[in-house]
């Protein structure tokens, strides 16, 4: 889905696969946590440290794995946002997505997007990033340096394309953090430098 708003660059963040809820995901993926609330008061704590009201972000899918409604609720309600957008990630349908309910704390919820990020460092005054739970080869707007930003691979899988960026928490300029544009943006022309 594409976005027609210009976002604000220094209101906005990205951050995907919390697993909220999913005990196993701290061994497969060696989450450094003794239990699963440990890990979301973690997340949760870390996510409200970065954002505030006015903040806009984007979770990149697999928000929680087999959580009860009413505990997601719970988990939602201490967050802390302006906007919150959700793409659809492979565990989402049975977490996130279970009550209609639930779906009232997203701004909005679609398997990809395509949004313009206002940005007067880069041609055309402004960024575009596609936004996806799973990493592609080939995006739109690619040949015109379009970001692409993904999940979903936990850290197995180290991308060809310079102009992209996994934001699973895992990763270490994550730290279990939501990442802002700014950070995003510096990753990105680092990765450019160094092709």
């Amino acid at each position: 889905m594409k976005i027609k708003e210009l976002f604000d660059s220094k209101k906005l963040f990205f951050i995907s696969d919390p697993h909220l809820g999913h005990a196993n995901i701290i061994k497969y993926t060696n989450r450094p946590f003794e239990s699963v609330e440990e890990m979301s008061d973690v997340i949760i704590s870390n996510w409200n440290k970065r954002l505030n009201e006015e903040s806009d972000i984007f979770v990149l899918g697999d928000f929680f794995f087999k959580t009860k409604n009413s505990t997601i609720k719970w988990l939602l309600e201490k967050l802390v946002y302006n906007r919150m957008y959700l793409v659809i990630g492979n565990h989402d349908h049975r977490g996130a997505l279970g009550a209609r309910y639930l779906r009232e704390y997203f701004t909005d919820i679609a398997d990809r997007y395509e949004i313009r990020v206002d940005d007067d460092e880069v041609s055309y005054d402004f960024q575009t990033i596609i936004l996806d739970h799973y990493p592609m080869l080939s995006w739109n707007h690619k040949h015109r340096g379009a970001w692409h930003l993904y999940g979903h691979v936990h850290g197995t899988i180290e991308h060809p394309d310079p102009n992209t960026l996994e934001v699973c928490v895992e990763q270490p300029y994550m730290n279990y953090t939501p990442i802002s544009y700014e950070e995003v943006k510096s990753e990105i022309t680092v990765r450019n430098l160094n092709k």
